[in-house]
């Protein structure tokens, strides 16, 4: 009896143990389930996401190739982009607006010389986000008035507007980038020369410097040395005399002649005598 009990529970430890097991087995199964639903719901998003940002990239091309850009050669004074957008608006949806302002010197030389110191600018460019638009703008608007009204601040100005086949803003950005890069880099050329003329400025003053030191020197030891011997000043003084004595003497002394040369008289023509003579007697004669 004894020994079937211990049968009983040993196949009792049997079973719970394979419970146990297959209760292990199916919760490793669902946790890697849940694992590869983790995974490919990551996945999903970020294809998703991806194809999200294509269709963003797409339509900012198709948006940026629908644009135009019209230039203006020449902008009224005193008018600001403001302005002209206001005034080309009523034709088409204007984006973005670009003038380039006049030079700081043309403005102060403007503003000393009596005019108007209001700042004008020279040359604009004007974003359409329809191509056609801007096209047909500039065909329309080109040398006409910008207004009919007498009173108005525009009268008696001109369009002057041209459409840039194939121009986009990106194109502008890197105009105005390579002018800034040029502008520094022209700068920096007007300040490396300028450095370079101040340090040969400061290196000739040194030279002169060092130049009256030693002279000032040389002096003072000349100055020591007919303090110390006062015979030898008075014996260079009386040489320095004489020499010049004797170059007063060969400044007043006049030149002499080495050599003289034999010259012969000068003989009378004497065709010349009878010319002069018959010329006389024809005036006797006719007078």
């Amino acid at each position: 009896e004894e020994e079937d009990d211990d049968d009983q529970e040993e196949e009792e430890d049997d079973d719970m143990n394979s419970q146990q097991s297959e209760e292990g087995d199916e919760t490793n199964n669902t946790g890697n389930k849940s694992e590869n639903d983790v995974d490919e719901e990551i996945l999903k998003k970020e294809k998703s996401r991806k194809r999200k940002r294509e269709i963003e990239t797409e339509e900012f091309s198709r948006e940026q190739r629908r644009r135009g850009v019209v230039y203006m050669s020449r902008i009224p004074p005193h008018v600001t982009p403001y302005q002209i957008k206001e005034l080309l608006s009523k034709y088409g949806e204007i984006d973005r607006v670009y003038f380039t302002p006049e030079d700081k010197s043309v403005r102060k030389r403007r503003k000393k010389m009596g005019g108007s110191g209001k700042l004008c600018y020279i040359e604009g460019w004007i974003e359409f986000k329809d191509k056609r638009i801007g096209q047909r703008v500039a065909r329309m608007l080109n040398n006409q008035e910008m207004t009919d009204k007498k009173h108005s601040f525009y009268f008696g100005n001109l369009w002057n507007l041209k459409y840039l086949k194939g121009f986009k803003w990106h194109n502008l950005q890197e105009k105005m980038r390579m002018k800034t890069i040029a502008r520094k880099q022209r700068l920096n050329a007007e300040m490396a020369q300028a450095q370079k003329e101040a340090n040969f400025f400061l290196a000739r003053v040194e030279q002169a410097r060092r130049i009256s030191q030693k002279e000032k020197k040389k002096q003072e030891k000349a100055l020591e040395r007919q303090s110390q011997n006062p015979t030898t000043t008075s014996s260079s003084s009386s040489s320095a005399a004489a020499a010049n004595t004797t170059e007063t003497t060969k400044v007043n002394r006049p030149e002499k002649i080495i050599r003289r040369f034999k010259q012969r008289k000068v003989v009378a023509d004497p065709t010349s005598e009878q010319a002069s003579s018959m010329s006389d007697d024809i005036l006797k004669s006719i007078l």
